[in-house]
């Protein structure tokens, strides 16, 4: 007989994937966690590089509720980056390196950033098309950062509620300007517990 059980339910504390990470480090800071061709960071180190992001972006202005438009690329830099912009409070802007033109200046214009990020090679793509701040990711000032303050950007991030926006994710376009989707801070610790379970992930 087969099982129509359907799926197993979600876990109903999942707040975001700030909160899923510092519960990793506190099970296991070590745990590698993400793998490029060129680096591994650990649990512990992606949460460490992301605070110091955090930080510089408070540092910046950027403040809660803040949108910042990231155009990059996979890879841990982009992450880093990801997280940094949640822990602060600020809704990440995911913006597809693809676009150029008035096609991206639609989407660096409808989401209201208070600030553009990207990677190196696409910042004169990106300055042209911006009518905000443009800054290349390498050009933020990181500093190692104090216990008192680590502590203080993790309790400012324990505030946030699962339904805060976290990411405005835009649609490809085709039939239209491109669309922002609002996605909540607990969307990505949901999605991640659906592909566990259904995957079988350990």
């Amino acid at each position: 007989m087969n099982d129509v059980s359907g799926p197993r339910p979600l876990v109903d504390n999942r707040v975001s994937p700030v909160d899923d990470l510092l519960r990793a480090v506190a099970e296991d800071p070590e745990r590698p966690l993400l793998r490029s061709r060129s680096e591994v960071l650990s649990v512990g180190e992606l949460a460490d590089r992301a605070r110091e992001v955090a930080a510089a972006l408070a540092g910046r202005g950027v403040a809660a509720g803040d949108r910042v438009a990231l155009v990059a690329g996979n890879s841990i830099d982009r992450v880093v980056w990801m997280f940094g912009i949640w822990w602060c409070g600020a809704v990440e802007v995911s913006v597809n390196v693809e676009l150029r033109g008035p096609m991206l200046a639609h989407v660096l214009t409808d989401c209201d950033p208070t600030l553009v990020a990207c990677q190196d090679d696409l910042f004169h793509h990106v300055r042209d098309a911006a009518a905000t701040e443009v800054m290349a990711m390498s050009a933020l000032q990181v500093e190692p950062l104090d216990m008192a303050v680590r502590e203080e950007l993790d309790a400012a991030q324990r505030g946030f509620g699962p339904g805060e926006l976290a990411t405005i994710l835009y649609t490809s376009g085709t039939t239209g300007p491109a669309k922002g989707v609002m996605l909540p801070r607990a969307y990505f610790s949901n999605l991640a517990q659906v592909w566990i379970d259904r995957l079988d992930l350990t």
